[in-house]
This record gives C-alpha cells, structure tokens and sequence, in this order.
C-alpha cells in the first residue's frame, strides 16, 4: 500500500531486482513490492538476508514507515530515532489522529493501519532543500501532500450548493456539475435533491483544460 501511495507502483511492477532476503524469493507474490519498499527505505529487513514477511507489522514499525513516506525521517531522527523519535514527528503531523492503539511494541490492528495510511495520504509532506553531514534544510508546504503530488488528487471540504437539479440560491449547474463554494466539479453521479446542502469530502482530478473531475 505505501508503495502505491508514494507514487512507486510502476517502479514496483516494472522494475527488477536482485533478491536480498532468503525468505522473499523471486517466486513470491510480493517479491516485486517487497525488493521495491526495501529500495525506497520504507521497510528494512529483520536481517541482513531476511525480511520475515508473514510476520506482523508492530505499531512501531507501521509508524515509522508513514513519517518515512511523508520524507520526515530525517526530523524523526534528530528528535530521537526509532521509535520515539517517529512517534513524536507522526504526533506533531496528526498521523496518529483518530489510530486506537498507539503502544507500539503491540501488533497493529488492521482498521489502525487503515486510518493511518488515511492520515497519511492527506499529511503535508517535507521536501529537502539541502543536506550536508547530519545537518539538513526542508520545507512543509500546507497542501502538497502523497495524494497531490504522486497521483494529482485534490479535495475540497464544503456544502453541495447546487447541481443540475436545484440549488440554494436558485442557481442551478449544467448538466454533469456540481457547485462546492466557488468550484465547479464535474461528476457521472445521478444528482438528486436531496444531495444539495449536504456537507462532503469530494475528491478530484484536473484534465488537462482545467476541469475538476
């Protein structure tokens, strides 16, 4: 999942790799997504040559792989290393929002895992401007997150305010859109009444005229 949601499926599924664990061999369903993970420094290995991967995710290490993927290690060492180190930088960025069960020597549970590929997704990430020995300059920048920058989704958070086949300020949209504050979005969605004056979290696409979809 943490492949895909930096942006590395096609790495993960075209690339090829030498095998480094004795337990992940090239026969393995995974063996493409595992090498791939190692090889962007999302998980490492139990050992030198060996993964273990039907051995389940602690708390800890799915933590850790979430600050990695927003490119805050580098913060989380400097505040301490593994694990508290990337507890505190996935605190300080809400990765942990809503996640149940934070003792991380635990086994995580799959609807924590969930959520925290959720908040994942949606956190800003950092991007590096330098790196020189052990000291480093970065940027966050509020609204470049995995989503928009791996798979250009946006989102808007608001009030449906009219579509084709009402509105709440008599209004309408054309045929196929819907009005979010000052947005126009197009959608395949059968619009209903009902829909308008609704609270959502709608997701988008731009093509390439500029049109959310």
């Amino acid at each position: 999942m943490m492949v895909r949601a930096v942006g590395q499926e096609d790495y993960a599924q075209r690339g090829v790799f030498e095998q480094k664990f004795k337990d992940v061999p090239k026969s393995h369903t995974y063996y493409n997504y595992i090498s791939a993970s190692v090889a962007l420094g999302l998980f490492n290995g139990t050992s030198n040559d060996t993964f273990e991967p039907n051995m389940p995710i602690t708390m800890n290490q799915a933590i850790a792989v979430a600050v990695k993927a927003i490119n805050m290690n580098a913060i989380a060492e400097a505040k301490g290393g593994y694990p508290t180190g990337y507890i505190r930088v996935a605190s300080e960025n809400d990765l942990l929002e809503n996640v149940k069960q934070i003792s991380g020597s635990l086994d995580a549970i799959r609807a924590d895992i969930y959520v925290l590929l959720y908040n994942t997704l949606h956190a800003n990430i950092a991007i590096y401007d330098s790196i020189s020995g052990d000291d480093f300059g970065f940027t966050i920048y509020e609204g470049k997150n995995l989503l928009s920058e791996n798979h250009k989704i946006y989102w808007i958070e608001g009030v449906i305010e009219a579509n084709s086949v009402t509105s709440v300020d008599g209004n309408t949209t054309a045929e196929g859109e819907i009005r979010i504050g000052n947005n126009i979005l197009y959608s395949d969605i059968k619009h209903t009444e009902d829909s308008v004056g609704k609270k959502v979290l709608c997701y988008y696409k731009e093509n390439y005229k500029g049109k959310k979809n």
